[in-house]
This record gives structure tokens, sequence and C-alpha cells, in this order.
């Protein structure tokens, strides 16, 4: 009799899901990214509680302060969040000089692990750019920054350079003068204090046209000059004029001294 033999074939056991190590780590990795989000965006510790202003002196530091708390809180997994982590310090930053003209650069940086501190740099004042006072109104005076920005309302008492201009006022952020033009208006006022042209330092400009500035002296008269030819020769050719063929005791004849064409300076009296 004839037996047959067969081979059991052994059943493999299936690994449930629980006890798949790849699963496990998939999970575990998950959760752990998870309490990492959340210890980011919600951790106590890391929420921002304070913001620390540098470099400001005429805007006010509890201007800034309040113009960064309330851009703080962001939306987080629908939650709230002040995380220093996630705050925008880019988009504060150019938000903070667009609402404050008088700030010409601002850097935000973080301080571990709950404050904002925010570096600033106000504009400096380059001139005065004013309109005469109309019948009823007061004078108006704006602020102009070294690229011939307003970037704020001025009193007319301040000293330094006052340029006179016509027309309406200027609104904040418009460019009153052209840079070169600027330049060279600062350059004649400063050469005329160094060498003591004037006998009395009050001095105003007026842009007449693209090639020619007046400036009117404290002895009411004037001079023309253009900042499309060289300044210093321009300044030159005045001080000889002034030292050279009108004496003092005429300057409150005259009525200009033009020193914008060639190597001569023309003058006339009333």
């Amino acid at each position: 009799m004839r037996r047959e033999f067969r081979m059991q074939k052994k059943v493999k056991k299936q690994q449930t899901f629980l006890k798949n190590r790849f699963f496990l780590f998939g999970v575990g990795a998950a959760l752990c990214a998870e309490l990492l989000l959340y210890g980011i965006a919600f951790f106590p510790l890391v929420q921002i509680h304070a913001v620390q202003v540098e470099g400001n002196k005429e805007v006010s530091k509890n201007v800034i302060e309040g113009f960064i708390f309330e851009r703080l809180w962001r939306t987080f997994l629908l939650a709230p969040t002040a995380s220093i982590f996630l705050a925008d310090t880019q988009s504060m930053q150019s938000a903070l000089v667009r609402a404050i003209p008088e700030l010409e650069t601002v850097h935000i940086q973080r301080k571990f692990p709950d404050i904002l501190t925010i570096a600033v740099q106000e504009r400096g004042v380059a001139a005065l750019w004013c309109w005469p006072a109309q019948e009823g109104q007061e004078s108006y005076c704006a602020a102009l920054d070294k690229q011939g920005m307003a970037f704020k309302k001025a009193d007319p008492l301040l000293g330094g350079i006052k340029i006179y201009g016509q027309g309406q006022a200027l609104n904040l952020r418009e460019v009153a003068v052209k840079p070169d033009i600027l330049e060279a208006i600062a350059y004649f006022a400063r050469e005329a204090k160094r060498r003591s042209l004037f006998l009395q330092e009050e001095l105003s400009f007026e842009i007449v046209s693209e090639n020619q500035i007046n400036v009117h002296t404290g002895e009411e008269w004037s001079v023309y000059f253009t900042h499309t030819q060289d300044f210093s020769w321009q300044v030159t050719k005045l001080q000889s004029v002034l030292e050279g063929k009108i004496p003092p005791e005429k300057r409150k004849k005259l009525e200009y001294i033009d020193v914008r064409f060639g190597n001569q300076a023309y003058f006339k009296y009333r």
C-alpha cells in the first residue's frame, strides 16, 4: 500500500499595522512634528512680550511700539499666535517705513525668546521747502531730506536752508527739489558762510527755472546762479566782485549779482 506524503506549507503570519515598525515610525514622526509645530506657534515662552526701539529721536517710541504690536498676532492652525518664530519681520519693516515718512530705514531682529528689537534711522533735514504766508493764512514749511523729498511739516522759524516754492503745499513723500539742485543750494550756503560773503547770514533760495536759482540775501539783494555750472567757480566769482568792485556801503543799493555766465559776474544797482 503506497502512502503519499504532502509537504505542508507554512502559513506566514500577517503583521498588523501596530506591529509594523515603519508604520509606527511614521506615526511617531507625525506626532513629533505636530508637537514641534505646536511649540513653535503656541509655547508661552516664545510669545513676543516686548519691543525694544533704538535710534529714534523725533519719532515717538510709543508710536513705533504700537505699530509693531498691532501686527504681531497671526493666525496659525486656525488659532492666534504672537510667536517670535512666526513674526514676519520683513513685512513689518516695509510697513513701518511706509507708515512713518520720518523713518529712512528700519531693521527688526529677534531677541530670543520673546523680544523684538527695532533699530531705526530717521531722515535728516537737508532744507525747508516753504510757501510765503498768504492773506488770512500762515506760512507753511515742509522738511526735505537729502533726496529732496518732503517727509514732515516743519516750523518756519526753524533754522537752516529755506527754499521758497510756488503753487500748492506738498504732500508728504513728494519730491520738491531734485537732488542735484539741492546739492548746489547746500554747497552755496556752506561756502557763503565759510567765506563770510554776506554782512547778514540769513539766506533764502528760490528755484526760478532749471537753469536759474535765486539767492535772496538779508541785505535785500539777490544772487543768480545755476546748478548746471561749476559751483565753486560761481562762488569764487561772487567773492571777487564783492571784494573788488562793490564796497560794503554800496551793497544796500544792489539789485542783483549774476554769476551764471562765463568768467564774469554781472551786477546791477537799483
